[in-house]
């Protein structure tokens, strides 16, 4: 039986930890997987209730060699046929290390639509010294500058049991327009251009219009946020719901999708959003960033809008137009869900990855 080896850099609540053990979960019993997390986090608890083989070495600081030693030695005892890294660390960790063994090197650690600022040249050296690289979505491998002669992109996919929590959906303020934003509390999610559409909004229509904003990250950062929205929270124009793991209940009900990015150059781009891909799920229609790679997934007129950064003006004149015109709101919503569903089915994502799987594993028999 292969053997496959999963690496991790952490397994906090995030969409990069959501489509690795999705994969594991639905992934054929006719490969021997193993999860390695250099740091522990929710996601640790949802592997171990689908049954995933998993160990976590946490690093104590950036200087922490131990939980490094552990892995190797994982590496040595387990003799995995493949390493398939999530994250740039775990890349640039075991890149020489496969080498040196003959372990076949999958680098899947390209999750945004741009290069790193940070960490760039182990990043590349990672890159570099993959036998394949996996990306999730174009923009990643062109930000890379990668060829497909090597490469793959695989687009993430959403967990039909999950996609049973959206029927019925409804809502159940007729006369209220709810908007949600979901997405980590990072810096180039535009958060403050969400929050300032709320204020405008409810300035011009009062008590018509609901913004609800769901961000895992840093607690201090979410008390930060809910200080810059305190006006708003105190009339009910915004919501800021603890989802947990699960954000579909908060979705399915919503009548507009967003997704803002910030136009620093210096922050990431989207990859292939998560987010993006559950409000289509839900029939919501998308107004989103150009970023990344948003336009891969959001057909702008058709499943939704891609707007500039940080453009107010026209995020609320779109926000606008799908209030006035809610025949065009719920055509886009229907094709959007249509668009997931072919797009982002956890069929083709497993099939694509085991086709990776055999392929490479063909080639280092000949």
């Amino acid at each position: 039986m292969t053997k496959i080896l999963y690496l991790v850099d952490g397994l906090p609540n995030g969409g990069l930890e959501r489509q690795m053990s999705l994969l594991l979960k639905y992934l054929s019993p006719a490969w021997e997987t193993h999860v390695v997390s250099l740091g522990d986090g929710p996601y640790h608890q949802v592997l171990l209730d689908q049954k995933t083989r998993v160990v976590v070495y946490n690093r104590r600081s950036r200087f922490d060699l131990i939980p490094v030693l552990q892995l190797y030695f994982e590496i040595l005892r387990y003799k995995p046929d493949i390493i398939h890294t999530w994250g740039s660390l775990s890349s640039a960790l075991v890149a020489p290390l496969c080498k040196v063994l003959h372990i076949f090197f999958i680098d899947g650690s390209i999750r945004y639509g741009s290069a790193p600022n940070r960490h760039f040249g182990r990043t590349k050296i990672a890159l570099l010294l993959a036998d394949h690289v996996v990306a999730n979505s174009y923009a990643g491998l062109y930000a890379h500058q990668i060829s497909l002669e090597n490469a793959s992109v695989i687009y993430n996919a959403i967990d039909p049991v999950r996609l049973e929590l959206l029927k019925p959906r409804f809502n159940t303020q007729k006369d209220v327009m709810k908007v949600v934003m979901a997405g980590r509390i990072y810096d180039h999610k535009d958060f403050l251009t969400f929050f300032e559409a709320a204020r405008r909004l409810n300035a011009l229509e009062p008590g018509y219009w609901k913004f609800i904003a769901i961000g895992t990250g840093d607690e201090k950062d979410r008390e930060s946020f809910l200080q810059l929205a305190e006006d708003l929270i105190a009339v009910g124009a915004i919501e800021f719901p603890q989802a947990g793991l699960e954000v579909l209940p908060y979705i399915k009900d919503a009548n507009v999708g967003v997704l803002l990015n910030s136009i620093d150059p210096s922050n990431i781009k989207e990859g292939f959003s998560n987010s993006i891909m559950e409000y289509m799920a839900c029939k919501l229609p998308v107004v989103c960033t150009d970023s990344g790679g948003n336009k891969e997934l959001v057909l702008d007129g058709e499943t939704g809008f891609v707007i500039p950064p940080e453009d107010l003006d026209f995020l609320i004149d779109k926000l606008l137009f799908l209030k006035e015109h809610p025949d065009i709101s719920n055509r886009m919503g229907k094709m959007g869900c249509e668009r997931v569903h072919s797009l982002c089915s956890i069929e083709r994502m497993v099939s694509e990855y085991e086709a990776i799987y055999s392929q490479n594993l063909q080639s280092t028999k000949l």
